[in-house]
């Protein structure tokens, strides 16, 4: 089907205030004037009722007093027909226009026609930022479910990390380090066996010294009973050396040493520990940092692709693009966008969201300035769409008048 097709010819029958009216619209702007409570809403709402039907349908359709109404719209291709009761059933037959065939499905048929801002594109600016995002992106084609959860979750492991490594890195820097302490504890136990041999050996000592001295005054008396004690003297002799070659090779030990670090060795442990804890937290510390790294050039990847994704992907308008708070126009956020902006904006976007049946319905249009009407205009005629604008005024660039239901003039 052709992708500009446009509505050529209107007719409704007892639609909410029209009686009965036929429109052939000519050109890309049909405006639809005259005042309030004539029924020019009811041309624009008659659109809207016989496309979408269901929920777009109000509880009385129909016109005061009359039991039966209807919405015919012809485009290139196709005759569309909904009929409404005063019970508020309504019925659809969407027929081929050049044979008159009756096409099955005639809802789906409609719905592949129409756009989401058809029926109101404006309403795409008083849509919140994150809804703006998630219909742009939907016709790009462009679904970021899954990158998206992906951040998120490498996000929240990167805080996580990033905390842990704070705490680490608080806890390493108050971390007591003892230059002085050797890699290894020593065994208390081990030093108090030494010390007791070392003593034990230095008692050995003493007592020798004692007893060599207690012979020696021994010897002393056998001297002067010389004759009488010789042979104790030689005995005593024989003794003495036994004695004193025992006293040569014992060895004399410095206990100072061992003492001084026995009574030390708790601190001294303390410290060995203290600084194996320190290396530990400084590995932690390494290995946590180069998780946080990890995790930021992994996040990093994640939006260059995805902005890389976005720069390739072709917009209904140039400037317009998105970010993870919604949408922006020319680098600024679409809510900070000027009123012509932003109409600018709604409209490519009504345009491009409409698949075949290139129409858009604005409501309100009296309240659009010559600078916004303006710029509707160019982009209905560039786009080769066609507009349909309801007015409250007869004149100037008005197609269709309504009064009290009906087309003036007919």
């Amino acid at each position: 089907m052709d992708t500009n097709s446009k509505i050529i010819r209107l007719e409704c029958e007892n639609v909410k205030r029209l009686k009965a009216i036929e429109i052939s619209p000519d050109g890309n702007m049909v405006i639809i004037g005259g005042q309030n409570a004539q029924g020019k809403s009811s041309v624009l709402d008659s659109i809207e009722y016989c496309l979408r039907g269901g929920k777009s349908l109000p509880p009385r359709t129909l016109r005061d007093g009359q039991d039966k109404g209807y919405v015919v719209i012809e485009t290139e291709h196709l005759v569309i027909k909904r009929t409404f009761t005063a019970a508020g059933n309504s019925s659809l037959v969407v027929c081929n226009r050049q044979n008159n065939l009756k096409l099955n499905s005639p809802q789906a048929i409609l719905d592949k026609l129409a756009g989401e801002l058809t029926f109101d594109p404006l309403g795409f600016s008083r849509m919140k930022p994150v809804e703006q995002k998630k219909i742009l992106q939907k016709l790009l084609g462009l679904d970021f479910t899954e990158v998206d959860s992906k951040r998120a979750n490498l996000y929240a492991e990167r805080t996580m990390a990033a905390r842990e490594e704070k705490n680490l890195n608080s806890r390493f820097a108050s971390a007591p380090y003892y230059a002085d302490a050797p890699e290894k504890e020593e065994s208390a136990s081990e030093l108090a066996e030494k010390l007791k041999v070392m003593q034990e050996s230095n008692n050995c000592r003493s007592n020798l010294e004692i007893e060599m001295g207690g012979m020696a005054e021994e010897l002393a008396e056998m001297e002067a009973e010389l004759a009488e004690l010789t042979q104790r003297i030689k005995t005593g002799e024989e003794e003495l050396a036994k004695k004193k070659k025992m006293l040569d090779e014992a060895i004399v030990y410095d206990t100072s040493e061992v003492t001084s670090k026995l009574s030390a060795i708790d601190m001294l442990n303390a410290k060995v520990r203290a600084n194996k804890e320190h290396d530990k937290l400084k590995d932690e510390l390494d290995k946590k940092h180069g998780e946080v790294i990890a995790l930021n050039e992994a996040i990093e990847s994640i939006d260059i692709d995805k902005a890389d994704t976005i720069a390739r992907a072709e917009m209904p308008i140039a400037g317009l693009a998105f970010d993870d708070n919604g949408v922006t126009f020319n680098g600024v956020p679409f809510e900070q966008c000027s009123s012509a902006e932003q109409l600018k904006v709604s409209c490519a976007m009504g345009i491009s969201l409409a698949p075949e049946l290139k129409i858009m319905l604005i409501r309100d249009g009296s309240l659009l300035d010559e600078s916004s009407l303006r710029v509707v205009r160019e982009m209905a005629e560039k786009s080769g769409s066609q507009v349909w604008m309801e007015v409250v005024r007869t004149g100037g660039d008005v197609n269709v008048v309504i009064e009290d239901g009906s087309v003036k003039g007919e």
